[in-house]
């Protein structure tokens, strides 16, 4: 069966390559694989011969993390747009965009998987053509200035600096490089410390409302952003 991507979905890939032509496209996908063809998914094509769903790879180094789209995404969402899921996380035009758990047995940690259309998965009708803008002129602002007494953290990764900074509403920022900022959530109540081990698992803790010190990890060129508590309590 002749099958083609969503023009909408064209030109979303068009716009990520051309902002950032060094990405990694790891996990990239438009068209399923036998295990998509087995079940009802947007990667499936439609009865028009026209797959909806394109995978971005999350990429924070060289390219557009999931987190950053998200927020790019979520603040003026696409006409043609149906759901988004990322690191865990999903939001839907049913559901208002309004952030939810993922429960799926892919933790979408490697990429970002977008939607368009309306209608059940694999059967997805129109709207899903129109070759408007995803990404909007005006990007996501950085986090706001942090309190005076709040020290940003700093480490090196392949020669890429690293920088971490606890924002005015708790949560843990980070940026790669001259990357735009994004945020790996939290409930911090002290400045970041971060480190990186021989693997390249990249940690960075705080101290959390109940004074024990809480951990975030990025493995694999992904943040898991389901922070755990290392116990203790921190004066």
């Amino acid at each position: 069966m002749a099958w083609r991507v969503a023009y909408s979905l064209d030109e979303l890939r068009n716009e990520v390559n051309a902002r950032w032509p060094n990405r990694n496209k790891a996990s990239d996908g438009t068209i399923g694989d036998p295990a998509h063809a087995a079940i009802p998914s947007d990667h499936n094509p439609n009865a028009a011969g026209v797959v909806c769903a394109f995978d971005i790879t999350n990429d924070n180094i060289n390219g557009p993390g999931s987190d950053w789209l998200a927020r790019q995404f979520l603040a003026s969402p696409h006409p043609d747009a149906k759901y988004f899921i990322w690191n865990r996380q999903i939001a839907s035009k049913t559901h208002g965009w309004t952030v939810r758990p993922y429960i799926g047995s892919d933790p979408h940690t490697s990429h970002m998987h977008v939607s368009v259309g309306v209608g059940p998965d694999g059967a997805s009708q129109q709207p899903y053509d129109d070759r408007v803008a995803w990404l909007r002129p005006s990007p996501v602002p950085p986090p706001p200035p942090v309190e005076d007494d709040v020290t940003p953290a700093t480490l090196v990764d392949n020669g890429t600096f690293w920088y971490f900074v606890t924002a005015p509403d708790k949560t843990v920022w980070a940026k790669a490089g001259v990357d735009p900022w994004f945020t790996i959530g939290g409930e911090a109540h002290s400045g970041p410390a971060a480190a990186i081990d021989a693997t390249g698992r990249i940690s960075v803790v705080v101290k959390g409302a109940n004074g024990e010190l809480w951990q975030c990890n990025r493995v694999a060129g992904a943040w898991d952003q389901t922070w755990t508590t290392l116990g203790g309590e921190i004066g």
